[in-house]
């Protein structure tokens, strides 16, 4: 099987736990296919850890210098099937516990052009696979079998589309448009998806990701067979501003909460970025700190049934000055930009000018 399946999953910043898990429920159903761990810009602690780890369970580790860039799925996932030396490829989370040798069913059900899932159980904190609830077919990412000539007849996953959400959706509408056909395994195969804590907490993704996101996938519809020149790797030589960040200080601009819609402030940043080649701009906490942040859960708790009968949204107070700039970043990098790097609370941001 190790010559006829590579499974994929990619990694940031993550308990070191979840590859172990996932490697050895895959292997405690019978199945052996290659596995390939791609870690997208993990800070050097859990970067030695994961290495560390997939020498021990025998499994491929790639470090990608990705660290301060936005999480794109897309990304390490078509690294992984673009450098694959088998005929499949499995895309999966880093958070997946298999029941049942789904691979041999696919390797023996195969016929070309197809697409396989498996439905996702979501497992509550204690792991209780009794209590897990069932996604539903429809739910995409959690198992993904394909043959690699799928990923090189339509370029792969789009990596225009940051952070996650739609990437998976897209790429099985787009090799549906190809001719493709996507079947569901038998209810006796199923992938449990960890408990983790929600990632973005309504505020660690930029606001206007979903749109940019929606964008991509509208034009994919029309031209399915993407023209970027996908997984490409990113090597510390990629990343001038890491050596940077360990070698040099930066110029320092700080912008209070919000401040960045302010046109005087806004001009002003402008200005400063252009007058330095190495910026540090300070955007001060993502979420307003309250004097009653402490009971913030249970008074949403609370007020969640009033609001939803109201018609109104319950949420933080939110810090827009990354959204912003964001979007900044977007339109004119790499025109004037050589590198830069988000921190991963949003709270600051610093910048390589050419």
């Amino acid at each position: 099987m190790k010559n006829k399946i590579t499974v994929i999953a990619s990694i940031r910043n993550r308990e070191a736990w979840r590859i172990r898990t996932m490697v050895e429920s895959i292997r405690q159903t019978g199945a052996s296919p290659s596995i390939h761990i791609v870690d997208y810009g993990s800070t050097s602690e859990y970067a030695v850890e994961y290495e560390a780890l997939c020498k021990e369970l025998k499994v491929k580790y790639t470090h990608m210098y990705t660290e301060g860039l936005p999480w794109i799925r897309a990304h390490p996932l078509n690294f992984g099937a673009r450098t694959a030396k088998t005929p499949f490829i499995v895309t999966t989370d880093i958070d997946m516990l298999y029941e049942g040798n789904a691979f041999q069913w696919c390797l023996d059900n195969y016929k070309d052009k197809t697409i396989f899932h498996i439905s996702t159980f979501w497992l509550p904190k204690n792991g209780n696979r009794n209590q897990a609830l069932s996604a539903g077919n429809g739910s995409l990412g959690g198992f993904t079998f394909v043959s690699k000539n799928a990923f090189e007849e339509i370029n792969g996953y789009d990596e225009r589309i940051q952070f996650w959400g739609y990437e998976d959706l897209d790429l099985d509408t787009r090799l549906i448009k190809c001719g493709y056909k996507q079947i569901w395994l038998p209810t006796e195969y199923k992938i449990y998806h960890q408990w983790h804590k929600v990632s973005e907490l309504g505020g660690l993704r930029p606001a206007t990701v979903n749109y940019n996101s929606l964008n991509y996938c509208m034009q994919n519809k029309i031209s399915p067979k993407l023209k970027n020149d996908y997984g490409q790797n990113v090597t510390k030589q990629n990343r001038p501003i890491l050596k940077y960040l360990e070698n040099e200080q930066p110029a320092i601009f700080t912008l209070n909460h919000n401040e960045i819609t302010n046109w005087n402030k806004n001009s002003e940043f402008i200005d400063f970025i252009l007058r330095n080649k190495f910026v540090k701009v300070e955007l001060g906490k993502r979420f307003k700190v309250t004097p009653l942040k402490q009971i913030q859960p249970l008074t949403k708790k609370i007020i969640s049934p009033i609001a939803k009968i109201c018609g109104f949204h319950i949420a933080p107070i939110i810090n827009y000055n990354i959204d912003y700039l964001y979007e900044t970043i977007l339109s004119i990098y790499p025109s004037i930009l050589k590198d830069y790097y988000i921190d991963s609370h949003f709270e600051s941001i610093f910048f390589l000018l050419r």
